[in-house]
C-alpha cells in the first residue's frame, strides 16, 4: 500500500513540476514518507514536512476521500506508529525497491525522464523484444518485466472488444519465455480477452 501512496504523491509532484518523472524520484518520495509529521502547538506541522510542504497548494490534498488526501492520512497514520514499527514497515519497502537501484545496468533507467519507447504501440502493430533475464538483472528484471506485461495487458483490455473495427488497431501477439517467473492473477483474467 505504501508503494501505491508513494506513486500518488509522486504523480502530484510531477504534475506540479516539483520532481522529475522517473523511478529515482519515486524512491525519493518514499524516503520523505519515512519522516514523521511533527506537531507544533498541538497541530500537525505540514509546512515542515519535506514531502507534504511541496503539496500544500494542491487542492486535492484537502478533499476528503481523494487519493492524495488518503495518501496524506496514511503518512499521518505512519507518523503515529512506534518508531520500531515504522522502521520495520519501511525496511520492507526498501527491500522491495532497492534491487532496482543496486544493479548498475538499471541505474540509467531509474533516473531517466524521457524515452522514445512507447509500449502501447503494440496495439498498432509495432514489435518489441524485452530481454531482462533474472541472472543479469536479478529480481528487479523480473519486476520490470511484470510491469511491462501489465502495461500491455491494460492497453489490450482498455481498447475494448470492438478493437478490430478501430482504425490501425492490430492483433497483439505476446510471447513470454520463462513465463513461470511472470505469471500472476492478471494472466487468468486476461485469457478471455487475449484468446
Amino acid at each position: 500500500m505504501i508503494l501505491i501512496q508513494a506513486k500518488v504523491f509522486h504523480n502530484a509532484l510531477v504534475k506540479n513540476d516539483k520532481v522529475e518523472n522517473n523511478f529515482q524520484s519515486i524512491i525519493n518520495v518514499i524516503d520523505m514518507m519515512k519522516l514523521k509529521v511533527e506537531t507544533n502547538g498541538g497541530k500537525l506541522d505540514f509546512e515542515s514536512h519535506p514531502l507534504i510542504s511541496q503539496l500544500l497548494d494542491n487542492a486535492e490534498l484537502s478533499i476528503k476521500g481523494s487519493m492524495l488526501n488518503n495518501a496524506l492520512n496514511r503518512i499521518i497514520d505512519l507518523s503515529n506508529l512506534a518508531d520500531e514499527t515504522n522502521s520495520s514497515i519501511f525496511s520492507s519497502v526498501d527491500n522491495m525497491v532497492l534491487p532496482f537501484l543496486q544493479n548498475e545496468r538499471l541505474l540509467a533507467w531509474s533516473s531517466s525522464t524521457k524515452s522514445t519507447f512507447d509500449l502501447s504501440k503494440v496495439l498498432i502493430g509495432e514489435k518489441f523484444g524485452i530481454n531482462l533475464p533474472e541472472k543479469v538483472y536479478g529480481m528487479a528484471g523480473v519486476a520490470i518485466a511484470k510491469m511491462l506485461k501489465a502495461k500491455v495487458y491494460n492497453s489490450v483490455y482498455n481498447r475494448g472488444e470492438a478493437w478490430s473495427q478501430q482504425e490501425g488497431q492490430q492483433r497483439v501477439y505476446f510471447v513470454i519465455d520463462e513465463c513461470h517467473l511472470l505469471m500472476d492473477g492478471q494472466d487468468a483474467s486476461m485469457l478471455s480477452i487475449m484468446a
